[in-house]
């Protein structure tokens, strides 16, 4: 009995390594999403207009006019960034169809102005698989939405808020 049970473990443990090793470590749909989020913000930091078009869904990129959106939202932030808070990642749904997003804040940049950015997209979509990748990217001047009335933000919204993507 001690055998069948020595096999066992032995059997379990090689199963459970080669598993593991064949991928790396086994990342929750929220880890990749705070991944993507810094990915995103090392974009943003480097204004690297490439590499962050290509986080997006093909949904996306066949349907927004990704280049010119990223170079308002590059120009939306005042100064280079200098410093902000690690990023909130969230995810949900099935695993046929996981939402993901995360957000970073207190971003600030070099002129003193704070900024919030996050991204929404999809991590799974068995019924569309165009739509899997970044589909919103959102920038908020948080400087400016301190002081703003909501009259203020109503009646200029592109001063406080600009996206790339789909419209939030």
């Amino acid at each position: 009995m001690k055998k069948v049970i020595t096999i066992l473990m032995v059997t379990i443990m090689a199963f459970s390594t080669l598993c593991s090793c064949g991928s790396g470590e086994y990342k929750t749909p929220t880890q990749q999403a705070k991944e993507m989020q810094t990915e995103i913000m090392k974009c943003f930091e480097n204004e690297d207009k490439d590499t962050l078009k290509s986080f997006f869904s093909e949904y996306a990129t066949d349907n927004y006019d990704l280049d010119s959106q990223i170079d308002e939202a590059f120009d939306f932030i005042d100064g280079k960034i200098v410093s902000y808070d690690e990023p909130f990642g969230r995810a949900d749904g099935s695993s046929e169809r996981k939402a993901y997003g995360a957000e970073t804040s207190n971003i600030k940049t070099d002129k003193g102005t704070e900024y919030s950015i996050g991204f929404k997209g999809w991590l799974t979509n068995n019924k569309d698989s165009d739509e899997i990748g970044v589909i919103l990217i959102g920038i908020r001047n948080e400087t400016l939405m301190k002081t703003a009335t909501q009259k203020e933000i109503d009646e200029n919204p592109a001063k406080y808020d600009i996206n790339i993507g789909e419209e939030d």
